[in-house]
């Protein structure tokens, strides 16, 4: 009896020490802002920086958002992707290598991401009642179309030219870039920080790290995203310290019995 106590104990613990490990490994309801705020047109956003500044003066107006609007190009007009020329009001650029690899006498295909760019330049976002910018840089952009795609394929003999400067461990076989863009028209939802530091009322990435998300996917699908994963992180902490109380409740009865 007392061996399985104290074995129940130590897997209690060693359980809920690793989920309270996960859970405050990564951020924490990091996507929760976005399932729980609510969606502003631009000039509701616009009154809350009026509000600031009455009470504040200019330039110290914070406040998390999330508008939905339709993308149109910054003051410096329409962009272009590097590569095709796509005009666009954002793009990204993404290089892999795929290659073999001699893993234990066997060959494995793997791949690896070897260039990662975008655009920083900032956009407008516009709707029935206002504008508002948007300045891209650092937020987590998903749904934008790949619009472009170049496939190097890498022969066996140009492989092992290119691996005899290497080593015999890898081969290279192709190397794949593929550019992503938002293109003005699209409607566009940004969950971020609305500050009034620059000239005018703009969107970015908080300071403070907050989560800053540009997505050209349905309002509701990010929000039932953000919904799940916040359930996921939030039973982690739950079973952490419950397993850990269980422990505990475990060594009590240990000693007691």
């Amino acid at each position: 009896m007392d061996d399985l106590l104290l074995l129940a104990a130590i897997v209690s613990a060693v359980v809920g020490a690793w989920s309270l490990k996960q859970y405050y490994a990564g951020p924490p309801l990091a996507v929760g802002p976005v399932a729980g705020t609510e969606t502003w047109t631009v000039e509701e956003v616009d009154a809350l920086r009026l509000g600031s500044v009455e009470v504040s003066g200019p330039g110290e107006f914070r406040r998390l958002v999330s508008v939905v609007a339709t993308a149109r190009p910054g003051p410096g007009g329409p962009l272009r992707t590097r590569e095709d020329g796509v005009e666009c009001v954002w793009w990204r650029s993404e290089t892999t290598r795929h290659h073999v690899e001699l893993v234990d006498g066997e060959r494995v295909a793997r791949s690896e991401r070897v260039g990662h760019n975008w655009s920083r330049e900032p956009f407008t976002l516009a709707d029935p009642t206002g504008t508002i910018t948007v300045w891209p840089d650092g937020a987590e952009v998903t749904g934008a179309k790949a619009v472009h795609r170049v496939d190097e394929q890498v022969t066996p003999e140009a492989a092992e030219s290119v691996w005899s400067k290497l080593t015999d461990k890898d081969t290279t076989t192709a190397v794949v870039t593929v550019e992503y863009a938002v293109r003005a028209g699209e409607r566009v939802f940004v969950h971020g920080e609305a500050h009034d530091r620059l000239d005018g009322l703009t969107i970015a990435k908080s300071p403070s790290g907050a989560p800053f998300h540009i997505s050209t996917k349905p309002e509701h699908v990010l929000r039932e995203r953000a919904e799940k994963a916040d359930r996921a992180v939030a039973s982690l902490r739950l079973r952490g310290y419950g397993l850990i109380g269980l422990a505990v409740v475990f060594m009590i009865l240990f000693y007691v019995v």
